[in-house]
C-alpha cells in the first residue's frame, strides 16, 4: 500500500484541476476502470487472485502511467463495481444498438432488468431503432389501430402488446427509441426528500432530456399540461401542439424499462394507421418537419446521452455492444480476452 500512495495522491491532483489536460485524464480514467470492471466479470479466480494479479501489474510498471494510476487506484481500493467521478457515484452506461425488432427489444429489456434487479449491471440506457412495429400499452385501446391487419400486413407493420403505460404508439427507421434500464433507489428526488425517484418525477425527467436535445438543434419544444410527452409550440395555421416524442415506462421493483420515442426522421405516414396515443385533436411532428431537412441520427443520439448526464446527473459511458457491457454471452459466443486465457492456461473460453 505505500508504494501506491504517490499514486493516489497523483489521481487526487488529477481528478480535482480543472484544466482540460485535467479532464482527459479524467475520461481515461473512467474508460480504464471500465476496462478493469469487465477484465473482473470474465475472471474466474477468486477476487484475491485477480487483485494480487492487478497489483503485480501495478508494481511491475511503477512510477505508472495515468492509465495504470488508474489501476492501481482500483487495487488499492477493490472498486470492482463503480466509477466515482469528481466525488459522484452515478454512472449511465449507453449502448446505441442500431435497428432491432420489438421482440428482441423486449426481450433485451427483460434481461437487463433482471441483472439491474440483481445489482449485477448498473443502470443502462439502450438507444435504437425499431423496425416498423404498432404497440399497444396497459391503457390502450384496440379501437386505436385504424388500419385493418390486411393494411398493416401491406406496410410491413407489426402489432405488439406490452406492459408499458400509455395508449397506441408506433415505432420506426428515423425514430430513436430510448430504454433507460434504471434503479431509481440511486436518484435523489431534486429537493434531496426522497432517495428513491417517483414515476412522476422520473417521466418528467424523461421530457427534461428530450426538450434539452431539441433545444440543442434550435427546434423550440414543451409540456402540455395534462399530457405525457413533448411537444412543439402551436404552429401558426392550426394553432395546436405537435407531438415530438412520446413516453410510456414500466417500473418493477424500482427499476424502469421501455422509455421514450423521438421522431427524427420519421415517415410520420405510419401514425395515419392509428389513434396516437389516443389523442384526436392534435397531430404527430418529426424533427425533420420542424427543420425542413434531414437530421444526423447519430449527433441527436449524443445529444440525447449527454441530456441524460445532465438531468440525471450522471457520467455517461458509451460501450460499444451488449457483450461488453455484460461481459458474457448474449446470444452470440465471445471468448475471453488472451491475456486471461493465458493467466488462466485456458486455449479456448466463453464468457459465462
Amino acid at each position: 500500500m505505500k508504494k501506491l500512495e504517490p499514486v493516489i495522491q497523483h489521481i487526487r491532483q488529477i481528478w480535482t484541476g480543472a484544466s482540460p489536460q485535467a479532464e482527459r485524464a479524467r475520461k481515461s480514467s473512467v474508460k480504464c476502470e471500465t476496462r478493469l470492471h469487465f477484465t473482473w466479470r470474465a475472471w474466474r479466480g477468486t477476487e484475491r487472485e485477480f487483485q494480487s494479479h492487478i497489483r503485480t501489474r501495478c508494481t511491475l510498471r511503477f512510477p505508472p502511467k495515468l492509465v495504470d494510476s488508474r489501476t492501481c487506484w482500483v487495487a488499492a481500493f477493490g472498486s470492482f463495481e463503480s466509477v466515482q467521478i469528481r466525488g459522484r457515484t452515478l454512472l449511465i452506461s449507453v449502448v446505441q444498438l442500431g435497428t432491432v425488432d420489438y421482440a428482441m427489444g423486449l426481450r433485451l429489456q427483460q434481461q437487463l432488468v433482471a441483472l439491474r434487479k440483481e445489482d449485477k449491471v448498473g443502470d443502462v440506457l439502450l438507444l435504437l431503432e425499431h423496425a416498423p412495429v404498432i404497440t399497444l400499452g396497459r391503457n390502450a385501446k384496440a379501437a386505436n389501430v385504424v388500419a385493418s391487419p390486411e393494411l398493416l400486413a401491406q406496410r410491413g407493420v407489426e402489432l405488439f402488446e406490452c406492459d408499458r403505460g400509455g395508449d397506441v404508439t408506433f415505432h420506426g427507421p428515423g425514430q430513436i427509441v430510448g430504454y433507460p434500464i434504471f434503479d431509481l433507489r440511486g436518484f435523489a428526488t431534486p429537493d434531496g426528500a426522497r432517495k428513491t425517484l417517483g414515476a412522476v418525477e422520473f417521466v418528467r425527467r424523461i421530457e427534461d432530456v428530450l426538450m434539452r436535445t431539441c433545444a440543442d438543434f434550435a427546434i423550440p419544444s414543451k409540456r402540455v399540461r395534462g399530457l405525457t410527452g413533448v411537444w412543439t409550440d402551436p404552429s401558426p395555421s392550426s394553432g395546436r401542439e405537435a407531438k415530438l416524442a412520446a413516453i410510456g415506462v414500466h417500473i418493477s421493483r424500482f427499476v424502469t424499462s421501455h422509455g421514450f420515442a423521438l421522431n427524427v426522421n420519421t415517415d410520420l405516414s405510419y401514425f395515419d394507421l392509428i389513434v396516437p396515443c389516443g389523442i384526436t385533436s392534435k397531430p404527430v411532428t418529426s424533427m425533420q418537419r420542424a427543420l425542413s431537412r434531414e437530421l444526423d441520427l447519430n449527433a441527436v443520439a449524443e445529444s440525447i446521452s449527454r441530456n441524460f448526464g445532465v438531468v440525471f446527473q450522471s457520467q455517461m459511458l458509451w460501450v460499444d455492444t451488449l457483450d461488453a457491457l455484460l461481459g458474457r454471452t448474449v446470444g452470440v459466443p465471445v471468448q475471453v480476452p488472451g491475456e486471461l486465457r493465458r493467466l488462466r492456461r485456458e486455449d479456448r473460453a466463453s464468457w459465462g
